[in-house]
């Protein structure tokens, strides 16, 4: 019958192929997946691991791509190999703190199995920016390179703060109001009024810098909880202000180098914030020695005099990448 034809020919395929996997198990069942690698992540995890395998050929059949590391992050090498070979670190780039010379006593072989061994070694920490480390594959006591690979690093930069420019609205009391002398109905004696006293908030453009909290930023974001992260203390002034009600362009009044903002800055994209914050304002205000309703003469104008006042703001806020200032990455000793 058909079905006792697939049933013969699915168990021949079983015993066909299961003493490869079993040759496979026994060569290399001990490798970049094995619990002592997973063990050793969970003993060190403050550290990156680097793992490799190589070919019975004397070839390397795991390279991974580009490796993220932090700047103080401590890595080591893993390199799980045949008996009949030895590994040599050829080349180092972008380290910074290195333990040992390219082949030094940091070097740890430790037995697998009959055939199989890994080479471990502690490499060191690395600059920001970018690094590689340069491993071969050499036949036991012979100089000759059989296999040779690059293993490419991408080390983050640490942020500690970074320079703000923005938009902001500061609300009442720090707005600048306008005044003016009027005729009132029923009456010829030009009068002092308020002519923009509604305006409930003016305009900014304000630039500053901020403080993160904690003082080391990584970019991009990873995930929610990294948001919790994203704090900071702004400082910045306001460059140029202007009257929200001055919008008809024929009659803007601009305020230069007027406002002091501290505030508490978000941080809600790599480049992007959003800041609370309370500013101290120099605004316009009718003297002291005039009062609204005041008869005023026909060639007078109403006297104003800037006087300071607080009020609460929120400045839209961008931050390219040239405007972050760099922590200095530090490693600690081990």
């Amino acid at each position: 019958m058909m079905w006792k034809r697939w049933f013969f020919m699915v168990l021949l395929g079983l015993v066909v192929t299961l003493p490869c996997f079993a040759q496979s198990e026994d060569s290399f069942g001990h490798s970049c997946g094995s619990d002592w690698v997973k063990n050793f992540r969970y003993n060190h995890p403050n550290d990156y691991l680097i793992c490799i395998e190589t070919t019975q050929e004397g070839k390397f059949s795991t390279i991974e791509g580009a490796h993220t590391i932090k700047p103080n992050q401590e890595v080591w090498l893993i390199v799980y190999h045949y008996k009949t070979y030895e590994v040599a670190i050829t080349e180092i780039k972008g380290v910074g703190i290195y333990h040992g010379d390219v082949k030094g006593p940091d070097d740890k072989s430790r037995g697998i199995s009959e055939d199989i061994i890994h080479t471990e070694r502690q490499i060191g920490t690395f600059k920001p920016d970018e690094g590689s480390i340069e491993v071969a594959l050499k036949k036991m006591g012979e100089s000759s390179i059989l296999a040779k690979e690059k293993i490419q690093l991408y080390i983050e930069r640490f942020y500690k703060g970074a320079y703000r420019v923005g938009i902001g609205l500061i609300g009442q009391p720090a707005v600048d109001r306008a005044y003016s002398a009027q005729k009132v109905a029923g009456s010829q004696q030009r009068e002092i009024v308020a002519s923009s006293e509604d305006n409930l908030f003016d305009m900014e453009l304000v630039v500053g810098h901020s403080w993160f909290i904690p003082s080391k930023r990584t970019y991009p974001f990873e995930g929610l909880a990294d948001h919790f992260k994203n704090f900071g203390i702004f400082l910045g002034f306001g460059v140029v202000g202007w009257q929200t009600s001055d919008f008809n362009l024929n009659d803007i009044k601009l305020k230069v180098l007027k406002s002091f903002y501290l505030g508490l800055d978000y941080e809600i994209a790599e480049d992007l914030a959003i800041v609370p914050a309370l500013g101290v304002r120099y605004v316009s205000r009718l003297a002291s020695y005039q009062k609204l309703g005041e008869p005023i003469g026909d060639n007078e104008e109403p006297d104003l005099q800037e006087v300071p006042r607080l009020g609460f703001s929120v400045l839209i806020c961008f931050s390219p990448e040239i405007f972050k200032t760099l922590s200095k990455a530090t490693t600690p000793s081990k």
